[in-house]
């Protein structure tokens, strides 16, 4: 006989909501306690401005904005982390994020010369990221609030997407690539690169709608390969081939065919009357990876002369003259785990790696439909784009993947609960 199964604030360590309140804490219940679809959208769209605003808040419709929005975000996330923190000790997954926290504060610690840089990112560090981690872990603990941040994320590359065409970026269009005004061609690539990855997971596996998430993701294709930024695009395509490899649903061979071909083909066609993308997106001998090989040993070398780190945002301090970027003194490797290395030390950016393999564990044994088969594959895309482009607080993407893969599991128990 099967033990009947327990109910959802009765399970071994899922604390129970207080009566009419959003059950952020609940572990992954069909619907949320006493919520609404208001209780779990307006927190979801918190996260999401929060973490991915910065793609387009420098477009014209919103770049006269009185307030900025990235902070507007961080207030509705604060908001509902603060209505759950009588609850926060008793969630599973939280240890891996605090340690991950205080090893990111190791390079908080004064040193060097302070710049307006220097300042600002120390302080999005301390602010924004725990925010972003805290608010994947509670936010999108429930399968209703992951599911709704698949579709604010696809909805906010179809907006980047209109953005890109509406306003076009003049720098960008010099060089035959497409861009938002006000923005740059990574911050455009990784909004609508994260929509593909999800649309892409939608048609291969979805039961609902598949034809219209494959047409929608081809539409998108075409506008990442026309934004021509690498980074996005790899992660696309590494993204959707580890969700192929280790998804635990049936077809893996077909859907990864059907996946790389469509990308070869999008390519193919969009490059070939092209020769700019062609040698964008075909070459490394360009300005840009010659750069980031210049940065990347530069870095090397200060990480080595200095294991305990230099302090957020004083890698320029320490370059050699000829070394540094055309960008004063905002300098950083762009890969996060040389950046971590070099400025907060060797020992958090060892914190650093052990929590990505450990998200990625969770995640990955997660995978058991398409919900969290697609949040596994924004996380690789995550993963993938913080090695070649952006600092900590910029990447805001990836701390929001890693908490919300320490929830997963706890949906897993829910769901076996109830079967």
């Amino acid at each position: 006989m099967h033990r009947r199964a327990k109910s959802v604030g009765g399970s071994k360590g899922l604390p129970s909501a207080a009566p009419g309140a959003p059950d952020y804490a609940g572990e992954g219940s069909k619907r949320s306690a006493g919520g609404g679809a208001v209780r779990v959208v307006v927190p979801v769209i918190g996260l999401l401005v929060l973490a991915y605003i910065g793609y387009i808040k420098g477009a014209p419709l919103l770049s006269r904005s009185p307030v900025d929005l990235t902070f507007v975000g961080a207030g509705v996330v604060a908001v509902v982390l603060a209505s759950s923190a009588h609850r926060l000790h008793t969630l599973p997954g939280l240890m891996p994020l605090i340690a991950m926290y205080v090893a990111l504060v190791a390079g908080a610690v004064p040193s060097g010369v302070s710049t307006t840089y220097s300042s600002g990112k120390t302080l999005q560090i301390l602010l924004l990221v725990p925010l972003c981690m805290l608010g994947g872990r509670i936010i999108l603990s429930t399968e209703e609030g992951r599911q709704a941040w698949l579709r604010g994320v696809v909805i906010l590359g179809l907006i980047v997407a209109v953005f890109a065409l509406l306003f076009p970026d003049d720098t960008a269009a010099v060089s035959g690539r497409l861009s938002i005004e006000g923005g740059n061609t990574i911050g455009a690539g990784r909004g609508v690169g994260a929509a593909v990855t999800v649309l892409a997971v939608w048609g291969l596996w979805g039961r609902k709608r598949r034809a219209v998430a494959i047409c929608v993701a081809a539409s998108l294709v075409a506008v990442l390969l026309l934004i021509g930024s690498r980074g996005p695009i790899l992660a696309a395509v590494v993204a959707i081939g580890v969700a192929v490899l280790v998804s635990r649903q049936q077809g893996k061979p077909i859907r990864l065919f059907i996946a790389l071909v469509g990308f070869g083909v999008a390519a193919w066609v969009m490059t070939r009357e092209s020769d700019v993308l062609s040698a964008r997106l075909f070459t490394l001998e360009d300005r840009s990876s010659e750069a980031r090989r210049v940065i990347w040993a530069e870095s090397l070398r200060v990480a080595g002369d200095n294991p305990l780190g230099v302090g957020w945002g004083q890698l320029f301090a320490f370059m050699r003259p000829g070394r540094m970027l055309d960008s004063g003194v905002a300098q950083y490797p762009h890969n996060l785990i040389l950046e971590v290395t070099v400025e907060a030390g060797w020992i958090p950016a060892i914190v650093l790696v052990v929590v990505i393999g450990y998200a990625l564990f969770r995640q990955q044994q997660a995978t058991v439909g398409t919900t969290e088969t697609a949040m596994l594959a924004l996380l690789v895309f995550a993963l993938v784009t913080v090695m070649v482009s952006g600092d900590v607080p910029s990447n805001r993407g990836l701390w929001v993947a890693l908490g919300a893969a320490m929830a997963s599991p706890a949906l897993i128990r829910e769901r076996q609960a109830h079967r």
